[in-house]
């Protein structure tokens, strides 16, 4: 054991001249609370702007990259707080975003989530088409901008005479998990698209290379004269309106900001179309069957919210500029939601059933924070992200109701429209209502299940927000008992407020949301105080880090070794330990353990003996005498923990399996990534454009202007080559797109193969030069007399493009309808993976691209008149479903047609679990006569069959097995034709407790056949109903039927559909 005495003095590095450091941002850093979040010495003299002009590769950035200002905001704490968002060769790269806070005109604290290493690129498709992709991928029958009364109405709403919906197209590099990893991310366009039926507002991303739907992002976010109303669910209350004659008033004020206002949506859910609530005597007692009385409910909740906000954060509306709120009560007919849209609040009536109208108080500021958040944090809708989100909203819209209406205030949200009277979640008892209470534990959501469980896993964060107002006692499912001591609802909200509005990214998770917590409370009730002590108390309560506690030694970082060129067999190794406590200090001769260990070799123990006091808050350095040996070239795993016999918390005592490499020390290294372009498809031509990936892996940087040589040679011809001269300077494991200048033929139909390479001419290391055997398919096409029965596998690989995903395989399965062999796509392992797919039965198609399988077939229809498909279908579903959920769910086994990237199938799921056989299928594709086009079997799967958990009781997994494929201008059979995707077909509510409402368009007068099925396939209930070309309606009454999961088919001459119902 070595016993070294350790003067705290030393520790203590002088802050240099901003010239002579430009290059050891360290010698301002306090400490790194986390990766992401820095705090700097109050002695420091740096500003914001020299911090991202001068330390923006310590940040991890490039040249190539840029933070912009973004915002900049002053708040009561004398903090100027800085946004920036990061751009890459000019380019927005979505969810990267780095703040900067400044007090007298030195930074104190850093954070964000900056993303090194992102590849140069071009789009090699136009915005337009990626739009169509756009478009095609929503699939809605009604979009916002091609309503001419909405349109107007924008343009009224944002005093903007060029408002519109039409989608904009923006050029960002996005990777859909946020990580700081460049070579995740890609070049795509980004389009806002609000559709009006169905409704939803998604931010779409389009790979700008290839055109596939990359993610996409929910946007919809559910849930003056003084009048007297007689409001729903808050009794009477004082309210601003407007008198527009000396009888007539109107729900509209404007004392308030820019002002408020309520509209009567009638119904509908045109928002052109909606007109104002009006009273003739100002006392608006308005209770009818129809809910009137709501109206008030929503006009005092804006009002309400506007005040609070205003009084108790000092924020101006929802965008801290004085935005008019706008409420939109009656929304469509039973519809059981509210929502945020980015514009205004919108309210259902409920179903009568289960909820009345959805206009409480809380639900008000619920959705309205919706508006703060997006003009704050601006938290992405899915996730851990999503899950704060959707918190925020509840955690100040329950402070609302506590400020506006503190008799009737409670811990429940919504429970005032609940005819049942348990709301939507409970603050204060997660549990009660099946949502989690700690992060990770019982009843969290791991799914992607509503966007990955944004309004279950936001129960975490709100029962820290019930501790922190009012404290509590108990166990949480980490088997960690905790004592917390409530600090009181206004103090809470005001530390939660400045979280959100100060410290908070897009991509912030719930590890963010401690540590900007702790470093709200610090701001506002001083370090180690006990607002600060009480917080994180609460957040280890709730399973997100550890309490502040007396004697609690923290190793913060492992600060040397680093990943580097040439490392040796003496590397220091340099610990920075943290006294965690407030008020105990550690005592000069007090001793602390230390240890490290490097890969397999022997725990090095050293003992530290304190030369002077270790005070509670500070921080100490200490590098070990013993050095590593770090020499081998490769990965090498670093361990390192401190032991203090007083220290009540061991859970941060260590850091395990920190990776650090040693590379060859050389700057030369250029190595051939990749073929981007072309793809595999049924259109290549003789003028395709070649694009390469290149990456330098040097020690240090190529610097702008060097000559990389890059050449490729297709199908063993004419080598082509060319020089790039670096646009910019390459740092280590930066990458590089080039499109070479000419153009390749690729128009014979068959396989063609790329070799590439790069040719530096320093570049000794020419393992990684050349990348052999690209293959590049052009499939042969299908004629009329074609069927593809699968029985030949080296013709059908020449005649079909198989691509797979993460959880997902397209391929030739020996199970076959006629022959010995058909079409397979299958899942993977989620379990194994810990990717879970989300069964939504309304927007499958929307996520689990790492489900997705396709197979796509060239069809040359060029001399044909009319087009039909025939194709043998038989799909099996996995039991694991019914044994989970106690029903099963078809749509983990969900296949479709697109012709061109436009569906032109209906849905295909499974009847049975494993007993459907195989049955012929047809669609009309007359509509591609005469032309060339791309069809493809799309699925979204669970589970293979190798990875069913209950294959050995016979479950055989999710799959679709195709077999003789024929494209004809013979007819298929009658009632083989498919739907039209464009039909309408809606029904509603589902799930139901009988009643199912039955909505569609006919193309003819007719007899509809109407069967209601079990599970088992039996039939169980029939009808037959007469339709009218046009739209219909009918009401199918299941009540006599038993709870559980149905499927009822609609067959006529134009119509068969199987649609599956949920009876409860």
């Amino acid at each position: 054991m070595i016993k070294r005495y350790l003067s705290m003095a030393l520790l203590i590095t002088p802050a240099l001249s901003l010239l002579a450091q430009q290059n050891e941002l360290a010698v301002f850093i306090q400490e790194k609370k986390t990766e992401n979040f820095i705090m700097y010495k109050s002695d420091n003299p740096l500003t914001a702007d020299q911090l991202i002009r001068f330390y923006k590769n310590e940040l991890g950035l490039s040249t190539q990259d840029e933070l912009q200002l973004a915002t900049k905001t002053v708040d009561q704490l004398d903090f100027t707080h800085y946004r920036y968002q990061q751009y890459s060769n000019g380019i927005e790269v979505y969810g990267a975003q780095y703040l900067v806070h400044e007090k007298l005109g030195t930074v104190r604290s850093s954070n964000g989530k900056p993303v090194g290493g992102i590849a140069t690129a071009q789009a090699g498709i136009s915005a337009d088409q990626a739009l169509q992709n756009a478009l095609d991928f929503v699939g809605a029958k009604t979009y916002m901008w091609e309503l001419s009364e909405e349109e107007q109405l924008l343009k009224r709403i944002k005093e903007d005479a060029h408002a519109s919906y039409f989608p904009k197209s923006k050029l960002v590099y996005f990777d859909k998990y946020f990580t700081a990893i460049g070579s995740n991310y890609r070049l795509a366009y980004q389009f806002e698209i609000y559709a009006k039926s169905p409704l939803s507002k998604k931010d779409v991303f389009v790979d700008a290379m290839t055109g596939q739907i990359l993610h996409a992002i929910d946007k919809i976010h559910t849930t003056e004269v003084t009048g007297s109303a007689n409001t729903k669910y808050a009794g009477v209350q004082s309210i601003q309106t407007d008198s527009v004659a000396s009888n007539s008033y109107r729900l509209r004020e404007f004392a308030r900001g820019g002002g408020i206002e309520t509209y009567n949506m009638l119904q509908g859910t045109n928002y052109g179309a909606a007109v104002d609530f009006t009273d003739t005597d100002n006392i608006w007692n308005n209770v009818n069957i129809q809910q009137d009385e709501a109206a008030t409910d929503a006009h005092w909740a804006a009002e309400m919210t506007y005040d609070y906000y205003m009084l108790k954060h000092g924020r101006n509306s929802f965008d801290n500029a004085g935005t008019k709120l706008l409420s939109y009560v009656h929304y469509d007919a039973n519809y059981s939601n509210a929502f945020w849209d980015g514009v205004r609040m919108s309210y259902g009536d409920g179903d009568g059933t289960n909820y009345t109208a959805l206009t409480s108080l809380d639900v008000g500021g619920h959705e309205i924070t919706h508006g703060v958040t997006e003009y704050s944090a601006n938290l992405v809708y899915q996730n851990e992200s999503g899950a704060l989100n959707e918190s925020f909203s509840d955690i100040f819209g329950t402070a609302i109701e506590f400020y506006a209406d503190p008799g009737n205030g409670d811990w429940f949200i919504g429970e005032d429209f609940d005819i049942n009277g348990n709301g939507f979640r409970s603050m204060s008892d997660p549990n009660s209502v099946g949502d989690p209470d700690t992060y990770l534990g019982n009843n969290w959501e791991f799914t992607a299940v509503d966007n990955g469980g944004v309004h279950t896993n936001s129960s975490v964060q709100n029962y820290w927000f019930y501790l922190l107002s009012v404290g509590g006692s108990g166990t949480n499912d980490n088997n960690d008992s905790y004592n917390v001591t409530g600090i009181g609802m206004d103090s809470a909200a005001a530390i939660a407020y400045r979280n959100l509005t100060v410290y908070l990214t897009q991509s912030s998770e719930y590890w963010d949301a401690r540590v900007g917590a702790i470093q709200a409370a610090e701001d506002l009730y001083g370090t180690c105080s006990n607002a600060v002590i009480e917080t994180s108390k609460a957040w280890a309560a709730v399973g997100v880090g550890f309490p502040i506690e007396d004697n609690d030694l923290m190793l913060i970082s492992i600060e040397s070794p680093a990943t580097a060129c040439g490392l040796t067999n003496a590397e220091n190794v340099t610990v920075k330990i943290r006294n965690n406590g407030c008020l105990v200090d550690l005592m000069t001769g007090d001793t602390i353990d230390v240890y490290y260990k490097v890969d397999a070799n022997p725990v090095v123990m050293e003992t530290i003996t304190l030369a002077s006091n270790f005070n509670a808050g500070d921080t100490l350095t200490y590098t070990f005498t013993t050095p590593a040996d770090l020499s081998t070239i490769g990965m090498h795993t670093v361990s390192s923990w401190v032991s203090y016999h007083l220290d009540p918390q061991l859970v941060n005592d260590s850091i395990s399996g920190l990776q650090i490499e040693n590379k060859v020390q050389q700057n030369v290294d250029m190595a051939m990534l990749g073929v981007i372009s072309p793809e595999s498809g049924c259109h290549l031509s003789a003028s395709e454009s070649v694009t390469v990936a290149v990456q330098f892996l040097g020690c240090d940087s190529l610097p702008q202007g060097t000559n990389v040589g890059v050449a490729y040679q297709l199908n063993g011809g004419t080598i082509v080559s060319e020089t790039i001269v670096l646009p910019n300077t390459l740092f280590a494991e930066d990458t590089l797109n080039y499109t070479f200048t000419g153009t390749a033929n690729f128009s014979t139909n068959g396989l063609h193969t790329i070799d590439a390479w790069t040719a530096y001419g320093l570049d000794n290391m020419n393992t990684n030069d050349t990348l052999l055997g690209t293959i590049i398919k052009h499939p042969f096409p299908l004629f009329e007399t074609d069927t593809v029965t699968f029985e030949n596998n080296t013709a059908v690989l020449d005649t079909m493009i198989l691509t797979d995903n993460i959880e997902s395989s397209a391929s030739v399965s020996n199970a076959s309808a006629v022959g010995n062999y058909a079409l397979r796509l299958t899942g993977g392992d989620p379990l194994n993976s810990g990717i879970i797919p989300d069964l939504d039965s309304n927007n499958f198609w929307g996520k689990n691209m790492e489900f997705a399988a396709f197979a796509k077939f060239c069809v040359d229809a060029s001399s044909m008149s009319a087009v039909y498909m025939q194709f043998d279908l038989r799909q099996t579903l996995s039991m694991v479903y019914n044994f989970q959920f106690g029903q099963p769910v078809p749509e983990a086994s969900s296949l479709r047609v697109t012709v061109n990237g436009t569906q032109v199938s209906n849905n295909y799921h499974p009847v049975t679990e494993s007993s459907d056989p195989f049955t012929k299928r047809g669609i009309d594709l007359s509509a591609y006569a005469g032309t060339q086009f791309e069809v493809v079997f799309e699925s979204r799967m669970g589970f293979s069959k190798a990875a069913d958990p209950l294959a050995l009781i016979g479950s055989e997994g999710d799959n679709a097995y195709i077999d003789n494929v024929l494209f004809t201008q013979t007819p298929v059979p009658v009632g083989q034709e498919e739907l039209a995707v464009t039909e309408l077909l809606e029904y509603y509510p589902n799930p139901t407790e009988g009643l199912l409402n039955f909505t569609f368009n006919a193309a003819q007068n007719e007899n509809l056949a109407v069967a209601v099925y079990d599970v088992l396939g039996n039939l169980v209930q029939q009808t037959k109903k007469n339709i009218m070309n046009g739209v219909n309606r009918f009401q199918l009454d299941l009540t006599d039927q038993s709870k559980g999961v149905y499927f009822v088919k609609l067959q006529s001459a134009g119509l068969n559909k199987t649609v599956r119902v949920v009876k409860q």
